[in-house]
């Protein structure tokens, strides 16, 4: 197990300098059965530990490419440019050997030695660390994967709260017809002691799914008992009397599953017992939530498109109502303006306008009230506020080659936000404005975001009773960051 895990850090490491895609695709074909294999050994031993160890080496290794888009594409901010290069060109460097022709024997045999190279990895993480933070935990090579999850729980319980971690690793079927292979491992409080298991199990094929495909909700509900392993179940079962649970989801291989409609028994479905957190990585959502406090800014900043969206009315009043006074944007300018500063003038930021797909997920587009548009790409240039609400279509983290570190929340989170909600595929406008109405009065007493947008959809159902059959409509509004 010592032997896969060495070989495990060794490609990741190597991943993390290639931030071209084809490379990428080359080094991955050419080492493709190192990480399942490693998982493969950890589950036969029952290794919990280990089992992590592979999935976060899994999730690190695609910072290559983040980093490499975040370098090169225009449209990124220069400060974001500049950080992303120094790490790219401070990973890539190797020593340089002085000519052997050189008769000065006195001489080092490197001119750039192994410690300067070191050094200026370093400096380039500690400089961008401001600037990209959870991107630059991920993009240290010289430190190992680290056990995350029991600390997250163990947070959980310091704070008197529930709090479990579900990690999935899919390796989809070489080909159609086959069987994709889901690793995963369960963490969950014990009393005063944290346990984690691990497993795995054979999901049908299922492709490129799609939300918006007639049979995707058929599909999905015939997954729920694979996707949500017994252990988990067990606890939220046993544990009835502490929901809602916090729960944290990894969902490697399955990003675009929305979790809230699996069912934990013949009786309840996911979002009845628990608050649920989508992160791309454990050691994003531990920089996260690390994050020292800062001082509260008062103000809120709001846009809403009126015209194109009938019912935006009744969910920008809702914010209006539950916290005075809330600036409001009409444009792109407006908005590069009022979040394109060094400083963080906002606690609260809400974009409630039509949003289009992209394959990159950098090009993510949202359409603004004055007929101007902006991007993901382009969001990178703002200082993002603490909390960030995108009830708009397309508010995904992308998965760009495999990344799943792209789109609009990977953006407002690598710069200053701790919790976006966001949605996956185009969501109703009635549905979504009626729950988000409800969310913006739990956020506006206080509730955490994630509890926040829980609880309006449990209010939403329980008032709605007839809409239960019909997850489109609320199940893909969704959390990412940390609780």
């Amino acid at each position: 197990m010592q032997i896969s895990l060495q070989a495990v850090h060794c490609l990741a490491v190597h991943l993390l300098t290639v931030t071209h895609p084809a490379e990428r695709a080359r080094v991955a074909q050419e080492h493709a059965q190192v990480y399942p294999d490693a998982a493969d050994l950890a589950v036969r031993l029952g290794d919990a530990q280990a089992a992590e160890l592979v999935m976060e080496a899994v999730r690190r290794n695609r910072v290559g490419l983040l980093l490499g888009e975040l370098s090169t594409n225009p449209e990124v901010g220069q400060v974001v440019r500049e950080a992303a290069s120094r790490i790219v060109a401070a990973n890539a460097a190797v020593p340089d050997i002085r000519d052997i022709t050189d008769q000065d024997a006195s001489r080092s045999w490197t001119t750039r030695s192994v410690a300067d190279i070191t050094a200026n990895q370093a400096a380039a993480l500690e400089a961008a660390a401001s600037v990209i933070g959870p991107a630059s935990v991920l993009a240290d090579f010289g430190q190992l994967p680290v056990l995350r999850s029991e600390h997250l729980v163990r947070q959980g319980l310091a704070a008197g709260r529930a709090r479990a971690v579900l990690q999935l690793y899919r390796v989809p079927a070489p080909t159609p017809g086959g069987q994709d292979r889901l690793f995963w491992a369960v963490t969950v409080p014990d009393g005063d002691q944290v346990v984690s298991t691990c497993g795995l199990s054979l999901l049908p094929y299922i492709g490129e799914f799609s939300l918006e495909e007639a049979d995707f909700w058929t599909v999905h509900a015939a997954l729920a008992f694979l996707l949500l392993p017994e252990p988990l179940r067990t606890y939220l079962r046993d544990n009835r009397g502490q929901w809602p649970v916090e729960l944290v989801i990894v969902p490697t291989g399955l990003l675009g599953i929305p979790f809230d409609n699996l069912a934990v028994d013949d009786e309840t479905l996911l979002i009845d017992c628990a608050d649920v957190v989508f992160t791309g990585s454990l050691a994003m959502t531990d920089a996260l939530s690390s994050r020292p406090p800062e001082d509260a800014a008062p103000k809120w900043l709001s846009v809403y498109d009126h015209h194109r969206l009938a019912h935006a009315v009744t969910e920008s009043q809702a914010m209006a109502n539950s916290h005075a006074p809330v600036d409001q944007a009409e444009g792109a300018a407006a908005l590069h303006q009022a979040l394109g500063g060094a400083g963080r003038d906002y606690e609260v930021f809400a974009l409630g306008v039509h949003g289009s797909q992209d394959r990159t997920g950098w090009g993510q587009t949202k359409l603004l009230p004055d007929g101007t548009s902006v991007t993901a790409a382009e969001a990178l240039r703002w200082s993002a506020p603490r909390y960030s609400v995108l009830s708009s279509c397309h508010s995904t983290m992308e998965t760009i080659e495999g990344s799943e570190l792209s789109g609009f929340p990977a953006a407002l989170l690598l710069r200053g936000s701790t919790t976006v909600i966001g949605s996956l595929h185009a969501i109703d406008d009635a549905a979504t404005a009626a729950v988000m109405a409800r969310c913006w009065i739990l956020l506006g007493a206080g509730h955490p975001p994630s509890h926040a947008l829980a609880e309006a959809k449990r209010q939403w159902l329980h008032h709605h009773p007839d809409q239960w059959p019909q997850p489109w409509l609320w199940a893909p509004l969704i959390t990412y960051g940390t609780h």
